[in-house]
């Protein structure tokens, strides 16, 4: 393939991988503040939003390897940073800047997901312990399964529900 060929089909496929990592971005921001207000009614839409744009970004993601994959042959970071490097310089173009903003976005993205998740983790856990009271549990009466998985015993106190 040659070079132009190459920045022809490259350049586009950044760009919009890049502007889908924004909109991802701009959902997990979206999904954060629904998960710290009381209301999280529309987070089953931005879930929804979410899965659509990984699945676009998936695609892409594996169009740009299998591009890559054609000039180089062995992929690494490595190997694609200085890949992008020596092309730009040699082709006079910015594809090695596109690709980096890119991994920029990416790691925002993991990093507010992460966030994202341990607030589902953390509500999650103040519900069941919620819940545990009112059903006259304790939190001190938990135990684990086989599983590792933390349940409640039932010593037979009253719970709130039966007041």
């Amino acid at each position: 393939m040659s070079d132009q060929l190459f920045y022809n089909i490259a350049k586009p496929l950044l760009e919009k991988t890049t502007h889908l990592t924004f909109q991802l971005n701009e959902l997990l921001e979206k999904e954060n503040t629904v998960l710290k207000s009381i209301d999280t009614s529309s987070l089953e839409s931005i879930a929804s939003e979410k899965e659509l744009v990984m699945a676009m970004l998936d695609k892409h993601h594996q169009d740009w390897l299998a591009l890559v994959e054609q000039q180089v042959k062995v992929l690494s970071a490595d190997r694609m940073h200085r890949f992008l490097k020596y092309y730009d310089k040699k082709n006079d173009t910015k594809l090695f800047e596109i690709w980096k903003s890119l991994q920029d976005h990416t790691r925002k993205c993991q990093r507010l997901n992460t966030i994202n998740g341990t607030i589902i983790i953390l509500r999650n856990q103040a519900a069941n312990q919620i819940l545990s009271i009112l059903r006259g549990q304790g939190s001190d009466n938990s135990t684990y399964d086989t599983h590792g998985n933390q349940t409640a015993v039932n010593n037979g106190g009253h719970s709130l529900a039966k007041a």
